[in-house]
């Protein structure tokens, strides 16, 4: 075969694997090809220095060798962002776990000590040696109820105790529904306004995946006449998301999250805040498709809710 031929086809190869699956997928053809590129520029090399070559057969030409320089070129930059990537990915995921382990001492002090205070917590985490590989800071989140270390660069927390990292907007929703009862007539803009003075300004959070998300409660005050408690409900998204749209929603009849997908079906996407009512909306999470069937909505399982 003419190695130009093989470094072309492998290449082609390449564009094949990402279109079809993705970068992740690519990084075995470009540990493949860059082999290929390697090993034929060395033994063109060596034909062209006067080593043994098959008869007739001729060294690279200028022409050839630019082509197998920008395959190299194309590869590194497929392969850079890639790892990359999985380096970050890799630090969230050891700094959660360097979490996980301060919360555990923290936790089994706790258990042994009825005197156990914030500072013995933070007496704890300045002794342990967990630390965010990413160099983000380690923080103890103290309430009587339930204790907290959060990373100020991955903001994530976790939670202990009487664990409720998962039922913030339990108690959030309900706040709002008596809210929203105290003052029949006010607008959902205004309600959300002087409910967030009364959260002294700070929205409570939501954490996936390492993100964190503002939690926000809507109260739909139009075309309805039903129930307060089955027109209210929460979404939580990235201040860079505009409008009435959000990465992620609840339905507080279930008490489940769920995230918005992108158009493979993938988390990460975004969606829409406004529905008529509860039974609306958990219609859409249910049944809303993207044109290519795949569904709109997807259960978050892995979260945790901080106030």
């Amino acid at each position: 075969m003419n190695s130009t031929g093989s470094c072309a086809d492998v290449f082609v190869l390449i564009f094949l694997k990402v279109g079809k699956f993705g970068y992740e997928t690519a990084i075995e053809c470009v540990i493949l090809s860059g082999y290929v590129v390697v090993k034929t520029v060395i033994a063109e090399i060596g034909r062209m220095m006067g080593h043994k070559t098959i008869k007739g057969r001729k060294g690279f030409t200028l022409a050839e060798l630019l082509i197998v320089v920008a395959i190299v070129a194309v590869l590194v930059a497929i392969s850079v962002p890639i790892f990359t990537s999985r380096m970050d990915r890799t630090k969230a995921t050891v700094c959660e776990a360097n979490r996980k382990i301060v919360l555990r001492q923290i936790l089994l002090e706790q258990m042994e000590d009825d005197g156990f205070t914030r500072d013995d917590a933070e007496a704890i985490l300045e002794k342990s040696d967990a630390r965010c590989p990413a160099g983000g800071t380690f923080s103890v989140e103290w309430e009587e109820a339930y204790v907290k270390v959060n990373c100020d660069r991955h903001g994530a927390s976790i939670g202990g105790g009487e664990d409720t990292a998962k039922t913030v907007s339990v108690s959030f929703t309900k706040d709002y529904q008596d809210f929203v009862k105290a003052n029949p007539k006010t607008s959902n803009d205004n309600l959300r306004k002087a409910f967030l003075k009364k959260y002294d300004g700070k929205w409570p959070t939501l954490t996936v995946s390492g993100e964190t998300y503002s939690i926000q409660p809507y109260y739909q005050d139009r075309g309805t006449s039903k129930q307060v408690e089955d027109r209210v409900w929460l979404f939580a998204k990235k201040e860079s998301v505009s409008g009435w749209n959000t990465n992620y929603i609840y339905n507080p009849k279930n008490g489940q999250w769920y995230g918005a997908t992108t158009w493979k079906g993938e988390p990460g996407g975004v969606g829409r805040v406004i529905y008529e009512d509860i039974d609306d909306l958990i219609d859409k999470i249910d049944n809303e498709t993207h044109s290519n069937g795949k569904k709109k909505w997807a259960v978050v399982t892995d979260y945790q809710e901080s106030k």
